[in-house]
């Protein structure tokens, strides 16, 4: 349950893009305490990876959009 006003902007808002929650997650002091230094930078790398992966990529929009314009 919400004690309060539930749509004070007490926190800050959760991050919109992946690049932006990567760095947040690898610079985090909260998540090297937790889970420890050395699964912090390997799931950082993993999603590193990951969307790098995904820029390489094209999407059936990006082609479609594209495509309409040649």
């Amino acid at each position: 349950p919400v004690t309060g006003d539930g749509y004070a902007k007490e926190k800050k808002p959760l991050p919109v893009y992946m690049t932006d929650a990567v760095k947040i997650f690898s610079e985090s002091d909260f998540i090297r305490k937790a889970m420890g230094a050395e699964f912090q930078r390997i799931f950082t790398l993993t999603k590193e990876q990951e969307i790098a992966e995904f820029r390489r990529r094209i999407t059936s929009l990006e082609y479609r959009s594209y495509l309409e314009q040649l």
